[in-house]
């Protein structure tokens, strides 16, 4: 995940950074984050966050987020 949004450029010239999404769970509906730091050492992990939504450019700016507990299974 972090690779992906960090890029390789210096490896490949064709691996190029990428925007940080969030999916949602339930029906995986994918939000670009808008401030990818607020997430920052949270990458892959299951959050509940608090955020402006902006419909028209499909992203979120997050206002706060937290980890939740890892599933069980």
């Amino acid at each position: 995940m972090k690779k992906c949004i960090q890029g390789g450029e210096h490896i490949n010239p064709a691996w190029k950074p990428q925007k940080m999404v969030l999916v949602r769970d339930g029906d995986s509906e994918i939000w670009i984050v808008e401030n990818p730091g607020s997430l920052q050492g949270l990458e892959g992990k299951h959050v509940r966050v608090s955020a402006e939504i902006h419909k028209d450019a499909r992203s979120i700016l997050i206002k706060s987020a937290e980890m939740l507990k890892e599933d069980s299974k």
